[in-house]
């Protein structure tokens, strides 16, 4: 599977979006599931305690009765 990366710069700003959110969401796609990266979304959502919403490519990426899951777009 493809594993993106991101420059140190990118994480960086990413990470000051997310603090500067009020209501911080991540919507995690199908991306997600191609990369086989699900455990590092739950990893990263349970560490800054930011809800996911999957789409319907993204479902299973977290689990349905994961503290986290915050329903299906």
């Amino acid at each position: 599977p493809f594993k993106p990366a991101m420059s140190r710069s990118q994480a960086e700003k990413a990470l000051a979006m997310l603090n500067a959110a009020e209501k911080p969401v991540i919507v995690a796609g199908g991306g997600i599931i191609n990369a086989d990266a699900s455990d590092l979304l739950i990893e990263f959502a349970e560490v800054t305690g930011v809800p996911v919403i999957p789409t319907l490519m993204g479902w299973g990426a977290i689990p349905d009765d994961h503290r986290l899951m915050a329903g299906m777009c």
